[in-house]
């Protein structure tokens, strides 16, 4: 025989369950989103950041599942809005790298596959096309990847070559020797307007 106390129990918990139930939308921050781009100096390979605020998305819309909203996603970055705290270093890398840029000084990414912790992209810089795959996480409301491309595969032989020469002293470690790596970090952070009803 079932115990009365536990039935009402059962009933009650399942009422306050769907009272409070709510029905939620979500959709991209775009002011409050940043990419963080790490270039590397040095034969240690010494990590310097610079933030890019300059995003534009190709889609605005509010879904129930926060992962939809990758879906076709499509993510424009201005290089130019560059800001590393570092008023010289921005001077140099907008004038030897990001104003040499065949077409416009705008990075373009376009998520093909999205898998349970990974986002592969086709990357559009310079007039050339690479893939490149992000690892991703979704906590508290927020989307944090993380990915690498090497600058030689979007032919940016001569922007690197010419911030090597404006920036060789700056690039040399305590061995003496100067050093400008062309493997790049990139990480998004991504926070969500969550609206409940």
């Amino acid at each position: 025989m079932m115990n009365p106390f536990r039935v009402l129990l059962s009933f009650f918990l399942s009422f306050q369950v769907n009272a409070f139930a709510k029905d939620c939308t979500y959709e991209f921050d775009q002011e409050k989103s940043v990419v963080i781009g790490t270039g590397f100096k040095t034969s240690k390979k010494v990590g310097v950041n610079g933030k890019f605020f300059g995003i534009k998305l190709n889609k605005e819309e509010k879904v129930n599942d926060p992962k939809k909203l990758l879906d076709g996603l499509e993510v424009s970055v201005d290089l130019v809005s560059l800001d590393s705290e570092n008023s010289l270093r921005d001077k140099n890398l907008r004038e030897t790298l990001f104003s040499n840029i065949v077409g416009d000084s705008v990075v373009r990414v376009k998520v093909m596959e999205v898998t349970k912790d990974k986002i592969k992209t086709s990357m559009n810089l310079n007039e050339k096309s690479q893939e490149v795959v992000f690892n991703y996480t979704l906590e508290k409301d927020t989307f944090k990847a993380e990915g690498v491309f090497d600058a030689l595969k979007f032919a940016l032989n001569d922007q690197i070559a010419a911030l090597k020469k404006r920036c060789g002293s700056l690039h040399t470690g305590a061995d003496g020797k100067s050093v400008t790596w062309t493997d790049f970090n990139v990480s998004v952070v991504a926070p969500l307007v969550k609206k409940c009803k």
